[in-house]
């Protein structure tokens, strides 16, 4: 019963039985890999209907034409009747690393930190949005990542403070990842949960959530 978007990096093969438009999403706007893959190209579709955009991606505008499609998934929501659910997976902060001009030294941390900066606005754009949609406080939005810092991508890569290691590791660095969730209708502000938990726990907890069954 949920109006449901993917936008972003999906990166699960390019095996159509595997594509977002076979997994339930009514509309998907991204990528099937990493962007350093030598087949890194954009798909769009509605429903079971699909397309490859044609040529080279352009990566120094990638994210800005995520958080656009984002936003866009986001308005069509304005007085609907059904919930909806948006996956929104940048492709920033993976190498190769390519800030839209207008973030171009904007930190003190390099072109790292300026992938940052600019993930950090597209986020601050998607909460607008949902504030300036009245749906802001009985949305529950999630923020978190997939795997820790790549040490090896040196200045390239980001830290992890004080665990061992990080991405393609078995350590803390590896793994240890901030979760952020935000639902004020629900959730108090400022609390903090130090209990284990990995990304695999969200989907029988957004499932229940949502009143869907889980077998």
């Amino acid at each position: 019963g949920y109006t449901t978007a993917m936008i972003g990096k999906w990166h699960l093969g390019q095996v159509e039985a595997f594509m977002p438009w076979r997994q339930g999403f009514d509309y998907f706007f991204g990528a099937a890999t990493s962007n350093d893959d030598s087949n890194f190209y954009l798909y769009e579709s509605r429903g079971t209907s699909y397309q490859r955009l044609p040529g080279p991606v352009d990566q120094t505008l990638l994210s800005q034409q995520y958080t656009q499609q984002a936003l866009q998934f986001l308005d069509a929501q304005r007085g609907a009747t059904q919930p909806f659910f948006l996956y929104f997976a940048h492709s920033l902060a993976h190498i190769p690393l390519h800030p839209h001009p207008r973030f171009v030294g904007s930190s003190l941390r390099g072109t790292y930190g300026d992938a940052v900066q600019e993930l950090d606005d597209s986020v601050g754009q998607v909460l607008a949005k949902l504030a300036a949609l009245s749906l802001d406080k009985n949305t529950i939005v999630i923020f978190t990542s997939d795997n820790g810092a790549w040490r090896t991508m040196r200045e390239f890569g980001g830290s992890n403070g004080i665990l061992r290691e990080g991405k393609l590791t078995a350590f803390d660095g590896g793994h240890r990842v901030p979760a952020l969730v935000r639902w004020p209708q629900r959730i108090s502000a400022g609390q903090v949960n130090e209990q284990l938990a990995t990304i695999m726990d969200w989907f029988v907890t957004l499932a229940q959530y949502g009143g869907a069954r889980v077998p």
